[in-house]
């Protein structure tokens, strides 16, 4: 079944693009620059998703929580000079873009809104997005609902006509809570996937060209 949809949220990371390895790579530099213990790129990645400060903090660990501020600024610079290091976009990212140009379209990220915005830049994918959301606040980050409700009261009249694609559990559960419809990708390599089927999203798809198969 295909729904009428006007305005789709896309999940960054995980979602239209591989930054795993990015990621890794300004953590651990962010490490070693503060005389940390350096950490093993699977840990580093389950870390994602939530915003910078829960990567940097969990990172760190409690020996290096002092060091945080420190880090913060590290590590925010680090990966605006190292932007699309090791980062490519996921398959059919870009034909799925072209083929919904008549759609709106949001980015919806927890990273910070400049990140996203120099990333989708260097991807050559900035031109799709109508507006771009990011984590900057943390009492407005998904998994709330608020960032939806902003944009949905914004940009439409009812929220049935929008529907939010992402590949964790938060980006679920944000649109659950903002009552939309919901599409998880799964393989993006950063969310658990048995945590992203747990969330219940709407329907679940391996490639993002399959969207052409739920949205009208």
């Amino acid at each position: 079944m295909k729904h009428r949809v006007e305005l789709i949220f896309f999940d960054l990371d995980g979602t239209l693009a591989d930054t795993k390895a990015n990621i890794v790579a300004s953590v651990n530099y962010t490490l070693k620059t503060l005389g940390a213990p350096a950490r093993p790129a699977d840990e580093i990645v389950r870390y994602i998703g939530v915003g910078a400060d829960h990567l940097i903090i969990k990172s760190l660990g409690e020996a290096h929580i002092h060091k945080f501020h420190e880090a913060e600024k590290i590590i925010l610079k680090y990966t605006a000079e190292h932007i699309s290091d090791n980062v490519r976009l996921f398959a059919h990212v870009k034909e799925t873009l072209e083929y919904f140009t008549k759609k709106r379209k949001i980015l919806l990220s927890n990273r910070q809104k400049h990140l996203c915005e120099l990333l989708l830049k260097s991807l050559g994918i900035a031109h799709h997005f109508e507006e771009v959301i990011g984590g900057d606040d943390p009492a407005c980050r998904k998994p709330s609902a608020c960032p939806l409700n902003n944009m949905i009261k914004k940009h439409l009249k009812a929220r049935d006509g929008s529907i939010i694609v992402g590949d964790m559990a938060v980006d679920i559960q944000a649109g659950k809570a903002a009552g939309i419809l919901t599409c998880a990708v799964t393989y993006g390599g950063i969310g658990s996937i048995e945590e992203v089927i747990a969330a219940k999203p709407d329907y679940v798809i391996d490639d993002m060209l399959k969207l052409k198969d739920i949205i009208e």
